[in-house]
């Protein structure tokens, strides 16, 4: 369990911030298995890049961090007047 809560500590404090400077978000959402689940919001959430881009970015900082290899899959949560 104090793996979890060391990647969420990480992804708070470092990777959060940097998303949230261009006008998007995202948000830590758990861990299944291998996989770690974020939730996109704000511009994030309707922008195509966020599929490829912003996925292989998180993949490899929260690799880099934990040692090993992590899956990230990418939720996104449009605002209910957008669906």
């Amino acid at each position: 369990m104090s793996g979890i809560v060391t990647m969420q500590d990480f992804f708070e404090t470092t990777l959060r911030p940097k998303v949230r400077v261009d006008g998007g978000d995202i948000t830590f959402a758990g861990v299944e298995g291998d996989r770690v689940l974020i939730d996109a919001h704000a511009d994030c959430a309707g922008c195509p890049a966020t599929s490829d881009c912003l996925r292989a970015w998180l993949e490899t900082e929260l690799s880099r961090h934990c040692g090993r290899p992590v899956r990230v899959v990418i939720r996104k949560q449009l605002p209910y007047f957008a669906r």
